[in-house]
């Protein structure tokens, strides 16, 4: 599969099983061994469906050209770059 394809048709809807009641200690009920969770539904916004529409030949080339570095072992990751934009919030 290519990073691409997951993009192409952006879902509409996914439904995700919840996570287990919170532990005794905060007074939640245990949840039997094996029983499953009852599920969780996650609707996509209007504005999430357009943001994911967007999808550019720039973007496209961008991944490319990251693949094929990432493959022949020529990607390098700059910690400087990454500490400077965790600590800007981009």
């Amino acid at each position: 599969m290519r990073i691409n394809d997951a993009y192409r048709q952006p879902p509409t809807s996914v439904e995700a099983p919840r996570s287990p009641p919170a532990s005794s200690q905060s007074g939640g009920a245990a949840r039997a061994e094996g029983q499953p969770s009852p599920p969780v539904t996650v609707t996509v916004s209007d504005k999430a469906r357009e943001l994911a529409a967007q999808n550019t030949d720039a973007s496209d080339a961008k991944v490319a050209a990251l693949q094929s570095s990432i493959a022949a072992g020529t990607f390098k990751v700059d910690p400087q770059v990454i500490a400077s934009k965790i600590v800007n919030g981009e």
